[in-house]
This record gives C-alpha cells, sequence and structure tokens, in this order.
C-alpha cells in the first residue's frame, strides 16, 4: 500500500517535471502543431491558438485558464509540494521498515 502511494507519488512528479518543462518552454515554440497526450499512449494531434495562456486543473474536476507566468509559478509549487510528500511517504517507509525489523529480530530472540 505504502509502495502504491510512492509510485503514484514519483509518477505524479515526473508528470508535473513534464509540465513545467513545456509551460517554460512555450515561448520558444515556433510550430504551432501539437501532440496532446490523451493518456494510456494515446495523442492527438493539435494546434495552440495562443501559447500566452494555459487552461489548469486545480483539482476536483477544475480548470482555470492562467497567463503563462502564473501556470509557471503554479506549477513549481506544485513540484514543490509533491516532493515533500514523497519524502514525508519515503520517511514513514523507513520508520515502519525499522520497526518491523526491530520486530523480527526480538521474535528471533525469543525463538532461542
Amino acid at each position: 500500500m505504502l509502495t502504491d502511494s510512492i509510485s503514484a507519488a514519483i509518477d505524479e512528479l515526473n508528470r508535473l517535471n513534464a509540465v513545467q518543462k513545456v509551460i517554460e518552454s512555450s515561448e520558444s515554440i515556433d510550430s504551432r502543431d501539437l501532440l496532446i497526450d490523451l493518456g494510456s499512449n494515446f495523442f492527438m494531434k493539435g494546434k495552440a491558438l495562443r501559447m500566452d495562456s494555459f487552461i489548469v486543473g486545480i483539482g476536483g474536476g477544475y480548470f482555470v485558464e492562467m497567463p503563462a507566468e502564473s501556470a509557471k509559478e503554479y506549477a513549481v509549487k506544485n513540484l514543490e509540494r509533491k516532493s515533500a510528500e514523497l519524502n514525508v511517504l519515503n520517511s514513514n517507509k523507513r520508520k515502519i521498515e525499522e520497526s518491523l525489523l526491530s520486530v523480527m529480530y526480538k521474535l528471533q530472540a525469543a525463538e532461542k
């Protein structure tokens, strides 16, 4: 269960890193032709009409249009928040592993 949470957090961090790179490079994109990731390795061709604003999912199925600079800031904040969550998960995982090892050693000592 905890390993699944860590894997999900790592996947989310990777996606956020990719989004941040796209937003940062949006000013230098010459072509307006894009491939839009629909998920599960499905893509759709599209054209960007404007590169100065982005539609950003803010959770709960809600989306907000943001200027490019605000979208960059939002992506950075999300990356920081997800990194902190991943650090907490890893810390909890280490504590659980240490506790399990301690119990295992005590059980082995009790058997002797």
